[in-house]
């Protein structure tokens, strides 16, 4: 579903990961310690049983905080449930302003696409530098707002030109590169629709400014969003065009990488390692990029994706490729925190281990992640867990160790 689609604040919520269950699971608890029945308590607070019954499975959410505080009198609660209520509120209110800032960037980015070849110089670039170093270090709702007030500034200096400018180049891939980072950000939230879009406008102002580095990179970010999507032979096409772009700086490792993803997943395990080594080759040689950021591809990052591209790879000399690489790519991390990168790297390693048939390693490797709360996670780290726990379920349906696992992986991946 787009994040233009209508949608509840709780439904916006929990489509961004979030989790604001709190006062569903403490009215449930409080209503069974105090031995009160869904009836008794909606009569007490002037509602019927149903609606207890749908407050109480997380169905709804009691938007009126009168009715949640004559609850918590009821309840005998001492403040729980309002608290509960309150924590849940903060987060739907994050949640609704996220996804405002969702459907005004992808709207955007839509005009973006059909934007006439007339554009006006530009003096952000420098914000844009600094948006992309942040972007993965800061909540994406912080990134989402940062770069679509400087977007809008590129696009207002845009629009007031009545014609051509010798630094027209320059606007478009300032502006390219702001749709990129929205194309990230957007992603992290787990919202592949409004990626597509913004990375497309990114494509089509790098091309009007016929700037191949923006090139090669907005292949690389279509790849990638391919990739979430698990439409690996679009992945693998998107990598495929943007090579005839990669010149200057990192865009040939990110893009080898990225085909290395589209084509283990394909089930050519031997071709992917063949990718994986002409990249190491490729950064030998690679110069520096424009930006850092988002827009480079460092050499931690290229030793991170030879962990991810083998994982779903069956031969265990892959498999033990992969171990080495996440956990040589974890070490990194320690030193250029990313913590995202890094937590993926080490369900990697988890995942690695499991299908190695080393689950006490695999939970070890873990317990890092699930020691975190969940909301401290972006899209593709729930994303993989999903993956692991439905692994675990058809690989090792009967080991008590697998069952403990999956079992700690759904309740861990559904919690607040």
């Amino acid at each position: 579903m787009s994040p233009s689609s209508a949608r509840s604040p709780l439904a916006a919520a929990r489509s961004l990961g979030m989790n604001p269950d709190r006062t569903a699971k403490v009215l449930k608890q409080l209503r069974d310690e105090r031995e009160i029945s869904q009836r008794d308590l909606a009569a007490a607070t002037f509602v019927d049983k149903s609606t207890v019954s749908c407050f109480e499975s997380g169905s709804r959410w009691p938007q009126d905080r009168n009715w949640v505080e004559q609850a918590d009198r009821a309840l005998r609660a001492g403040h729980r449930l309002l608290d509960a209520w309150d924590a849940d509120q903060r987060q739907i209110a994050e949640a609704t302003n996220t996804m405002r800032l969702l459907v005004e960037g992808q709207r955007e980015s839509e005009r973006l696409l059909a934007m006439p070849d007339v554009a006006d110089a530009d003096e952000l670039h420098q914000c844009i530098a600094d948006l992309a170093i942040r972007a993965r270090r800061e909540p994406a709702a912080e990134t989402l707002e940062s770069t679509e007030r400087v977007r809008q500034e590129l696009v207002r200096r845009l629009r007031q030109r009545r014609g051509p400018t010798a630094r027209d180049a320059e606007l478009m891939v300032a502006l390219g590169r702001a749709c990129g980072i929205l194309a990230y950000t957007v992603l992290d939230l787990g919202q592949p629709h409004a990626a597509k879009i913004h990375a497309a406008a990114t494509l089509a102002l790098a091309n009007r400014a016929n700037h191949d580095g923006l090139r090669a990179w907005a292949y690389g970010t279509q790849s990638l969003i391919y990739r979430f999507a698990k439409d690996f032979e679009n992945a693998q096409k998107a990598a495929s065009d943007g090579l005839q772009y990669a010149g200057s700086g990192t865009s040939l490792p990110r893009l080898r990488c990225g085909l290395a993803q589209s084509t283990s997943n394909l089930g050519d395990t031997a071709r992917a390692i063949e990718l994986l080594d002409q990249a190491a080759r490729d950064r030998e040689t690679c110069g520096t990029d424009e930006i850092g950021g988002l827009f480079t591809f460092t050499e931690t990052k290229q030793i991170y994706y030879g962990g991810s591209a083998l994982i779903w790879a069956r031969d265990p000399s892959a498999l033990r490729r992969s171990l080495a690489s996440s956990s040589e790519a974890i070490a990194h991390w320690k030193h250029q925190p990313s913590p995202g990168d890094e937590m993926l790297s080490q369900v990697y390693l988890g995942i690695a281990n499991a299908k190695l048939g080393e689950l006490d390693a695999a939970e070890s490797a873990l317990r890092p992640v699930l020691d975190q709360p969940i909301d401290r996670h972006f899209s593709w780290v729930r994303k993989r867990l999903h993956q692991l726990a439905d692994y675990l379920k058809t690989h090792y349906p009967g080991a008590e160790t697998a069952i403990s696992m999956r079992e700690e992986l759904q309740s861990y991946t559904h919690s607040d």
